[in-house]
């Protein structure tokens, strides 16, 4: 079988996973390393066997005529690489968020339907063995009734992720994108969105929020609230899901499956190390469906839902009113 002839933008060596991934994946061949710095194209050069490297991805794709790339890069440079890629026919699969905000979410499914491409954003949980654990438990808990998610760590804001125009926004759009593509694996789309956020850090050159608060509510009667905060001592991950019959609790390497009738927790441990695999997992299953007419699990879909969330939070935030997705998702003339 041909290997996929893959061009890699922007990513740099501390994406240790991903570099681990696809040195381990048979499938793949790195062709050439693109990066503005030339310095750090260099670098990535050695690490994929002295491979060609550029400072410009325009050239870089005439040179090579890729037949996928990966897009490592700030928020606001994904579109215009995507926007070549999908044109010339190139599969793209890039780091998250789907987009940098939902009008572009919405020009890339716009240029998805016109190619014969393929996209699959990074959401490594989807592929987590304690979260894909959960989703299969979620029927023995009954009705869901209550979600209570967070994700925290000791992280202040830096570089690029500061600016507002460069990032779209701050822990929402940055670290909270995986939770809430996890929501939506779950649960599918809320009927309405409520947030509250604040910039907590002295930083006067920040401009992008680091701590949100965000209830979602389901025409079934789920309620979620999701906190994400970056300014906290201990790093903590995860989500508890109340059912009528039990309760789900799902941290990075553990999940408990609380029986209420009988009263028995059952416990499943899992690798600490399990992000490792996740990783792995998820590059295999976007490079095997460049081989068959499967579309990539999350792929243009899931990414425009996850932008419409996003969206969603920072206008509710601005206005302070509960804001309805089904609403929003007509008035932006989306296609879900």
């Amino acid at each position: 079988m041909d290997k996929t002839r893959l061009l890699i933008i922007g990513l740099t060596s501390h994406h240790t996973e991903h570099i681990q991934a696809l040195q381990a994946n048979p499938t793949v061949l790195v062709t050439g390393v693109c990066d503005i710095n030339i310095s750090r194209a260099k670098e990535m050069s050695s690490v994929f066997n002295n491979v060609s490297y550029f400072t410009n991805f325009h050239v870089a794709i005439d040179s090579l005529k890729p037949d996928a790339v990966f897009i490592c890069l700030p928020h606001d440079q994904h579109l215009e690489v995507v926007e070549l890629a999908l044109k010339k026919g190139i599969h793209v699969f890039k780091e998250k968020p789907f987009a940098h905000d939902l009008e572009e979410a919405n020009e890339i499914a716009n240029l998805f339907k016109q190619s014969h491409s393929k996209i699959m954003t990074v959401s490594q949980r989807r592929f987590h063995k304690t979260y894909l654990e959960a989703k299969n438990h979620l029927g023995e808990i009954g009705q869901i009734k209550y979600v209570f998610a967070t994700y925290s760590f000791n992280k202040p804001t830096s570089g690029w992720r500061k600016n507002k125009k460069a990032s779209g926004g701050g822990v929402i759009i940055d670290s909270g994108y995986h939770l809430i593509d996890l929501l939506l694996y779950y649960f599918g789309l809320p009927e309405t969105v409520k947030c509250e956020l604040s910039k907590l850090s002295n930083d006067l050159s920040c401009e992008t929020e680091d701590y949100a608060l965000i209830e979602l509510d389901y025409a079934d009667g789920n309620n979620v609230q999701l906190v994400l905060n970056r300014l906290v001592e201990t790093k903590k991950e995860e989500i508890v899901i109340y059912g009528e019959l039990g309760k789900l609790v799902a941290t990075k390497n553990e999940l408990l499956l609380q029986r209420y009738n009988s009263g028995t927790t059952t416990k499943f441990a899992f690798d600490p190390d399990g992000f490792t695999e996740a990783y792995q997992q998820q590059h295999s299953a976007f490079f095997s469906s460049l081989s068959n007419r499967h579309l990539p699990v999350p792929g243009v879909k899931e990414g425009v839902a996850n932008n419409l969330i996003i969206e969603a939070c920072y206008l509710s935030a601005d206005t302070n009113l509960t804001v309805n997705t089904e609403q929003l998702t007509t008035s932006r003339r989306l296609h879900l």
